[in-house]
Order: structure tokens, then sequence, then C-alpha cells
């Protein structure tokens, strides 16, 4: 099974172009599901059956792996045993039927009474607050069209847990 991974990571890279950090992903994804094909004397991906695919997954779980990772694992089996089938390898693709585990969704934090408050305490509604903030600043022409850097900057001292100014790099 090693020289058909070595392969279909040449063509990741040569004919997809793929990233190297994707390809090195896909490489060890597929390598450990070859050491336990390996282990379970299934030496040809033609020897592979879903039921086969169903178990690698499964101890994968058991061993302790995130969801996240496991479908990263499942995506790689995927691609590759349909690049197989493309390339005539093998007859059919097995990984095709495979699900892709849900990944947990988490709310976002919300703010109790208490921070709430804090934040309105802390908002000035001076008149002198309120048209310093409705008034951009003067910028230079290369400037214009960029952020400012003050964005957020009126929740500075409130003391709640996620305000701070924009840095870069921020989305």
């Amino acid at each position: 099974m090693n020289p058909d991974i070595e392969d279909f990571i040449l063509y990741l890279a040569t004919e997809r172009g793929l990233s190297d950090n994707y390809q090195l992903s896909t490489r060890r994804s597929l390598e450990t599901f070859a050491a336990w094909a390996q282990r379970k004397h299934l030496a040809e991906p033609r020897d592979v059956s879903l039921a086969h695919l169903q178990d690698f997954l499964a101890e994968r779980k058991r061993a302790g792996l995130a969801a996240s990772s496991i479908k990263l694992e499942i995506v790689a089996l995927k691609i590759f045993f349909r690049w197989l089938t493309l390339r005539t390898r093998i007859t059919h693709d097995v990984a095709d039927v495979l699900p892709l585990p849900r990944l947990e969704r988490y709310l976002p934090e919300t703010l109790n009474e208490m921070l709430v408050e804090k934040l309105l305490d802390a908002v000035d509604t001076t008149l002198a607050a309120r048209n310093s903030l409705s008034r951009p600043p003067h910028r230079k022409r290369s400037e214009r069209g960029r952020a400012s850097g003050s964005e957020g900057v009126w929740l500075l001292g409130t003391g709640l847990p996620t305000a701070r100014p924009r840095q870069a790099g921020d989305r």
C-alpha cells in the first residue's frame, strides 16, 4: 500500500498543487491507516472493505482522537480511494460512503447582567464624546480605507473579559 500512498502524495503535489502541510497531514493519515492495515494482513488497497475502514476509524476513536481529527482522516481516506479508483488500481471506491462526523458547535459566550451594567456605565454619553466618535479622524491619503486602530477603544477600562482593541491579523 505504501507505493500507492507515495504516488498519491506526488499527485497531490504536482497535479493538484496542494500545500506541503496538506500533503504532510494526508501522508500521516494514510501511513497510519497503512500500518493498521498491515497488522490486519491487508497488503493491498483492493483487499480493504468498508468494514475494514469502519473498524480502523472506530479504533482511532477509541484511542481518543477528536472528531475533527477523525474527520481529517476520513477525508484523506476518501480522496485516496477515489484516486485509486480513477487510476483503476481498485475496481470499487469503498470509502465513498463513509460519513463525515458532525463537529460540535459552541454557542458564543454571553454577558451576564453585571457585565452589561458595567458596559453601560462605562459609556460616556456626553455630547463631546458623541461628537468625537461621529467624526472620523483625519487620515493621510495613503491611509484611507484602512482601519484606524481605534475600533473598540471605547471598551477599554470596562473590565470585560473579551474587551480589547483590534490587533493586526484579527478578522
